[in-house]
């Protein structure tokens, strides 16, 4: 059984974060670093 990984670097999307109306006034920017890991052995096929 294998393993596929999939590698996600400084990946920035807009968007807005927040609970209260007040923290969802001013979009933000998030960065984003990601490492996934499955098995892709059976989608593969």
């Amino acid at each position: 059984m294998g393993s596929d990984t999939i590698f996600i670097h400084d990946l920035r999307v807009k968007t807005v974060v927040g609970v209260w109306a007040w923290e969802r006034v001013v979009p933000q920017t998030v960065h984003i670093d990601l490492e996934l890991s499955a098995d892709a052995a059976a989608v593969a096929k």
